[in-house]
């Protein structure tokens, strides 16, 4: 349920017309907004990126996507964004894709390694419907329990992680050197 409660919040982000990913764009501080979610290790996280940022501007980033994440928290969603939301999870989740360029079946097979190595059974990873039809019906109920999941995933979470990769310039030389020696 959690995974998809972070969908929900990734979809939330993804928004073209949202106000984190429009006023990230708009700073012109970075290239290409993105928002994802994932598994890994008994752990779901919740990537929100945004690359080619200069070092300098790195805290600006930042500052702007805390500033964005506070605004989405405090005003209330429209109905037509939720439900624009939940098309388009409910789209994805029935679309049958390949990921990383592997066949669909290698895609669901490790879907399912990822979760059942931690004690998950594997029909919950692979028989979402019911729970995605549950995660949608709370929200629906009650649109501002996305803000509270917003809030707790994001600004009140402790575990947060932000973080600047950045290119060496040398790397390719020093391996080159290495690989020679």
């Amino acid at each position: 349920e959690q995974i998809l409660e972070l969908h929900v919040l990734s979809a939330l982000l993804q928004r073209e017309t949202g106000p984190l990913r429009y006023t990230l764009e708009q700073s012109k501080l970075g290239k290409r907004f993105s928002s994802s979610v994932g598994y890994f290790y008994q752990s779901l996280f919740l990537n929100i990126a945004m690359s080619e940022v200069q070092e300098e501007n790195a805290e600006a980033v930042k500052k702007i996507i805390y500033e964005q994440l506070e605004r989405i928290v405090q005003n209330p969603l429209q109905q037509k964004d939720l439900d624009a939301i939940f098309l388009g999870i409910d789209f994805e989740l029935r679309e049958v894709k390949r990921e990383h360029g592997n066949p669909w079946a290698l895609t669901l097979a490790e879907r399912v390694l990822d979760t059942w190595n931690y004690g998950i059974e594997p029909a919950e990873t692979l028989c979402y419907r019911d729970t995605f039809e549950r995660v949608k019906a709370h929200i629906l109920k009650d649109p501002r329990s996305i803000q509270d999941l917003l809030k707790k995933y994001t600004l009140e979470n402790k575990q947060c992680v932000f973080s600047v990769i950045s290119p060496d310039e040398r790397f390719l030389s020093e391996r080159n050197k290495a690989e020679e020696a």
